[in-house]
């Protein structure tokens, strides 16, 4: 079977998220990729994890994924 490897990160942060209460349908329905609800919500989590703390990280073993995500028979 294949697959991509799969990671799992944590930050502490202060910074408040972006709100999903923003978005509109103007965001989800323009065709213009730079306006889009998903570039707008993840520009601004990069902004939140640069400027704050990293306090773990890890690849997730294929063995871990099995466990959580069983395929079935």
């Amino acid at each position: 079977m294949e697959w991509q490897t799969l990671f799992r990160e944590a930050f502490l942060s202060v910074d408040r998220l972006p709100s999903l209460h923003d978005i509109t349908e103007r965001e989800t329905s323009d065709e213009n990729v730079g306006n889009s609800a998903t570039v707008a919500l993840l520009s601004s989590l990069i902004g939140i994890i640069r400027k704050n703390i990293k306090m773990s990280g890890c690849i997730v073993t294929e063995q871990e994924r099995n466990m959580k995500f069983p395929t079935e028979p």
